[in-house]
């Protein structure tokens, strides 16, 4: 998969996104505006290393947005009580100086400016089947 920030893990199986579900999508991603991130800070979850983007609270805005009209789909299947943007470097144990290695490329300057669907296919391999551009269209 392509380096990303999640905005709503899991959700619907590719064969039950029907065309409503991309039309909303493409909703909520017309509402939010493009937006210029950091990638400036290394963190952990256990068992994960991450880079927190900066600023958070569009990417969590975007997920409430989601939330709001798939609630039967909570992040991370409603283990967390806090929703926290990530771009996951490794999930597993942690390499010797990785955060090491990816602190010296950091910071890295981006704009979101889109809202990816990913579906998973039946050997697990993930693909962008959409690719919606934020902002008014």
């Amino acid at each position: 998969m392509p380096p990303h920030v999640t905005v709503l893990y899991p959700f619907r199986r590719s064969r039950r996104l029907e065309p409503d579900v991309e039309a909303a999508l493409g909703e909520i991603a017309s509402d939010a505006r493009p937006f210029d991130v950091t990638l400036a800070r290394i963190g952990r979850f256990p068992g994960v290393v991450y880079v927190a983007p900066e600023p958070a609270a569009p990417f969590i805005a975007l997920t409430e947005a989601c939330v709001r009209r798939w609630p039967e789909h909570p992040p991370f299947g409603g283990r967390f009580a806090e929703v926290v943007p990530h771009l996951t470097l490794q999930e597993g144990p942690e390499p010797a100086g990785l955060a090491e290695r990816v602190a010296m490329a950091l910071p890295i300057r981006a704009r979101a400016s889109e809202l990816w669907l990913m579906t998973q296919g039946r050997r697990g391999r993930w693909t962008r089947r959409l690719a919606l551009p934020m902002g008014p269209r």
